[in-house]
């Protein structure tokens, strides 16, 4: 490996071999990754994006920010 690249480079790229992928981004939080998986699938400003009704405040914030509209759902054992 190259020492003159961060040390986050050099884990993007360790990691990324590990897993096969073609891309991997090493983020500081998991607003970031969500964020970022939400972009990844393609949602887009107007899209609908249902998540759990009962989950951290990050998960709607992410789909808000790339331009979703976030919905709540739940289930319980009487609609299965």
């Amino acid at each position: 490996m190259d020492r003159d690249r961060s040390k986050v480079a050099r884990f993007e790229e360790a990691m990324r071999e590990y897993k096969g992928a073609a891309y991997v981004a090493a983020v500081n939080s998991c607003t970031a990754a969500l964020h970022l998986s939400i972009l990844a699938a393609g949602i887009s400003p107007g899209d609908e994006v249902i998540t759990t009704a009962m989950t951290f405040c990050a998960t709607v914030n992410a789909i808000i920010h790339a331009g979703g509209n976030a919905g709540a759902g739940s289930m319980s054992s009487h609609n299965r």
